[in-house]
Parts: C-alpha cells; sequence; structure tokens
C-alpha cells in the first residue's frame, strides 16, 4: 500500500489531504489438500483506493473504493458432502464502495 497527503483547508478546518492505494495478489492456488486441476483457484489481483481529508484533532472523512476494477475470482472451491461429483465455489467480493466519517475524542 501507500499514501499521499498535502496540507489542506476545508470547511475552515486545517489538516490534511489524502489519496491512498492498498493492492493484493494471490497466485493460482489449490483449495483442496488432494490436489485436482478441477480444484484449482487462478491468481487475482485486487486494488484498494481512498481519498479523504483529516485533521490532527482526530476528524476523517474518506471515500474509498474496494476491489476497483470488479475482478471476478473466487476465494475457494469445496467438494460438496457426499461427494456427488459437485464442486462448490465461493466468490470474492464485486466492487464496493462507501464514504467513512469518524472522530477520536
Amino acid at each position: 500500500g501507500a499514501e499521499y497527503n498535502v496540507p489542506a483547508r476545508l470547511l475552515g478546518k486545517e489538516g490534511e489531504a489524502y489519496l491512498g492505494f492498498d493492492g493484493s495478489y494471490r497466485s493460482k492456488f489449490s483449495s483442496n489438500p488432494s490436489r485436482s486441476a478441477y480444484m484449482d483457484v487462478n491468481g487475482y489481483a485486487l486494488a484498494n483506493f481512498r481519498l479523504g481529508f483529516r485533521t490532527e484533532k482526530g476528524w476523517n472523512v474518506f471515500a474509498w473504493v474496494r476491489n476497483a476494477f470488479d475482478a471476478r475470482y473466487y476465494e475457494l472451491l469445496a467438494i460438496t458432502p457426499g461427494s456427488t461429483g459437485l464442486i462448490a465455489g465461493q466468490p470474492g467480493d464485486p466492487r464496493t464502495w462507501g464514504l467513512t466519517l469518524s472522530a477520536r475524542f
């Protein structure tokens, strides 16, 4: 991850504006201890960004986006109970975004 910030003023308050990035990469892996080509999860990369303003006295407001490029991936694959040959997958989170406001006292 990385963050860049500069002194700024917002609504009469002194503070800093910032832009942050967090990224991660996971290479191809087998989600089952008994190796099978059908249980391999392909590698994927995720990127998260945030843009905000914070003051020295503890105010922080920022907009954020997770999985910014809307990567489609599985967190894991699993064989269903009863071993019928069905493989179930747990998909990763899609792109999400929001706004956070916090204060420290």
